[in-house]
């Protein structure tokens, strides 16, 4: 698995890793905690040749998993995040989905939406920790 970029960060549980790989996610070959998918807002539609159509493939809906979030900012930062996922193929924890409003004809580059999927991810860990201090 081809790590791009990766951010540790310090909690009361320890300290917390998120990467973005470059893989095929079929051949997983270690349990992720969350698995971060972006999608337009509500669509969660698994259209070939998609990340959202693979985890589909392999018993996980992406549209199903929208309906009941753990984690729910989707208000304010369009972010959310599934409750535990048990009984599929992938050894996929958990689902996060960063919603976008449409295409933006703003360049940016790969490490620039590295740099921000990653921050939206941690801040939206990081705010459910401090308001539920429960998820680790």
């Amino acid at each position: 698995m081809q790590s791009l970029n990766e951010k540790i960060f310090h909690t009361a549980f320890g300290d917390k890793k998120i990467a973005i790989h470059v893989m095929d996610i079929l051949d997983l070959d270690e349990e992720l905690d969350v698995m971060t998918v972006s999608s337009f807002i509500n669509g969660y539609r698994p259209s070939l040749g998609t990340v959202i159509k693979a985890l589909y493939d392999s018993g996980i809906s992406v549209e199903k998993l929208s309906e009941k979030p753990k984690i729910d900012l989707r208000d304010s930062i369009h972010v959310w995040m599934s409750d535990e996922i048990k009984g599929a193929k992938l050894p996929i924890r958990h689902v996060a989905c960063i919603e976008m409003n449409s295409l933006s004809s703003e360049i940016v580059t790969q490490k620039e939406r590295e740099t921000r999927i990653l921050s939206s991810i941690q801040d939206a860990l990081i705010i459910e920790l401090l308001e539920k201090q429960e998820y680790c």
